[in-house]
């Protein structure tokens, strides 16, 4: 890209998905349960009080999410 040219902007109807989606998330408090998840897969281990999510754990190992190559 030239220094002249600007990037073209985000398609109109890709960001009122975006917002429709994310306004659903927040309403339902799903990021949070989300943020919960994504936590837990960082850490990557049980908890000694028993906590832990180990069936979200395996799934997201099995999609990709805790090496961070999400696939279907």
């Amino acid at each position: 890209m030239s220094q002249y040219h600007a990037p073209n902007p985000p398609s109109p109807r890709l960001l009122a998905i975006h917002h429709a989606i994310a306004h659903i998330l927040y309403l339902s408090a799903a990021g949070d349960y989300i943020d919960d998840i994504l936590r837990d897969a960082e850490e990557l281990g049980a908890r000694e009080d028993g906590s832990t999510e180990l069936g979200h754990l395996a799934r997201l190992g099995l999609h990709g999410w805790s090496t961070g190559e999400v696939g279907g």
